[in-house]
């Protein structure tokens, strides 16, 4: 059975992408301060795989080559791990179609900050116990990054820059609703429509 949770037409599916890409855009910028070239958006066909990389970072003073995988929301943990694991998998061979020689390839998983994806995180520990560097750490190594021959697992969480924004965008709207649904309970003459706050 599939279900499809729908709000206001396409308003959640316009606020979930404004969050994506406002994430998207502030670890692009992240990892451009820190000395990495930074590619949205890499679509690829190999091996039977196709999709795209929402970002791919290369540092070429290293050869470490970063597969960011960005999350507004945790909903299904596998189908977020297994995606990321198929492109860290193609990433080095998709690197050196753009140009890039990768002699490490690691996996950096962002999501959303907020108390919905801490206790997401807390609820499946052993899944995502391999990002062993988180938060600060992985910042750090991001300005810094090791040729290590075990690669670092990163996971950052992050506030969304337009999520404030977006929300209000969203929000409170002016409807009206006329003919009898108006004066159902309202005391209201049929026929009138009143605004109400949705």
């Amino acid at each position: 059975m599939s279900i499809l949770g729908r709000w206001r037409g396409g308003d959640l599916d316009r606020l979930l992408d404004a969050d994506h890409a406002a994430l998207q855009a502030s670890v692009k910028s992240l990892l451009e301060r820190a000395g990495w070239i930074a590619a949205a958006e890499v679509t690829f066909n190999e091996r039977g795989e196709r999709g795209s990389i929402d970002l791919l970072a290369f540092h070429s003073a290293t050869g470490a080559l970063v597969v960011v995988e960005i999350k507004t929301v945790i909903a299904d943990v596998q189908g977020l791990l297994r995606p990321l694991d198929i492109k860290v998998r193609l990433a080095a061979v998709i690197a050196r179609r753009i140009g890039w020689n990768a002699r490490i390839v690691v996996p950096c998983l962002v999501v959303a900050e907020g108390t919905t994806t801490r206790r997401r995180l807390d609820d499946h520990a052993p899944l995502f116990a391999r990002f062993v560097r988180r938060g600060h750490e992985a910042r750090r190594w991001l300005r810094a990054p090791g040729s290590e021959v075990a690669r670092p697992m990163l996971l950052l969480q992050k506030l969304p820059p337009s999520r404030g924004t977006s929300v209000r965008r969203a929000g409170r709207q002016r409807v009206r609703v006329s003919g009898a649904a108006a004066s159902v309970g309202s005391g209201s003459e049929p026929g009138k429509s009143r605004p109400i706050r949705a």
